[in-house]
């Protein structure tokens, strides 16, 4: 399978949600073929650093192109860009609306990927049945289109 990942943060984001993303490619590349879509060449050359000889990378706008992908993953709360696969958005949570920014032009920023991915994405995970549960209940998001993929520990939380 082909599968197109939403890498904007990838370089970025060492948090929780980055790990979890290194951690799913990593693992989704043994037996998919994976390509990084990035905003950048910067992007691509530091990620080769961490990635070397494992992924494929494109511009965004490659997302778009019909037959790219079979699948494309947006693994950051939200849709940023376009593309004409069907779409997986993971959801770690619903900061943007439990703590809306105070600003309009901030709060616009943080809730439109969300709200996009609503209304365009084919299916969702999120990382506990307790954030599948708050997005139903917040946005009459449909149960049945939300997959739970529950947090594991990383391998180097492996005892000796």
């Amino acid at each position: 399978m082909r599968i197109g990942v939403d890498a904007i943060n990838l370089r970025a984001d060492r948090r929780g949600m980055g790990r979890f993303v290194r951690d799913m490619i990593g693992g989704l590349a043994t037996q998919h073929e994976i390509t990084l879509l990035l905003r950048s060449d910067a992007d691509r050359i530091a990620l080769q650093e961490v990635f070397p000889d494992s992924f494929t990378y494109a511009p965004l706008r490659h997302a778009n192109q019909t037959n790219a992908f079979d699948v494309v993953w947006y693994p950051w709360n939200g849709i940023r860009f376009a593309t004409k696969a069907p779409s997986i958005v993971t959801f770690h949570d619903d900061f943007a609306f439990r703590f809306p920014a105070r600003g309009i032009v901030a709060r616009w920023r943080e809730q439109a990927p969300i709200r996009r991915a609503l209304a365009r994405a084919d299916a969702f995970t999120t990382n506990s049945r307790w954030t599948r549960d708050v997005f139903v209940q917040r946005f009459s998001l449909d149960a049945e289109r939300c997959t739970v993929l529950p947090l594991a520990p990383a391998p180097i939380f492996t005892p000796n």
